[in-house]
């Protein structure tokens, strides 16, 4: 949800356009957003994995 408002709502009130308003860079701009949480989560669970791998494996 926080990509969302943050594509929809905080970047356009910052660049000064129109708020909740769907056109290219929004669309543009909730694409980058999702790829960049979807790249972080598969990040976070790799990080995870590998740290949960590593300490079962030590003990």
């Amino acid at each position: 949800m926080a990509w969302l408002i943050g594509a929809m709502w905080i970047m356009p009130a910052n660049m000064g356009m129109p708020v909740f308003e769907w056109n290219a860079v929004t669309r543009s701009s909730f694409g980058a957003h999702l790829v960049f949480g979807l790249l972080l989560g598969l990040a976070y669970a790799c990080i995870a994995s590998m740290m949960g791998k590593r300490r079962t494996g030590s003990a």
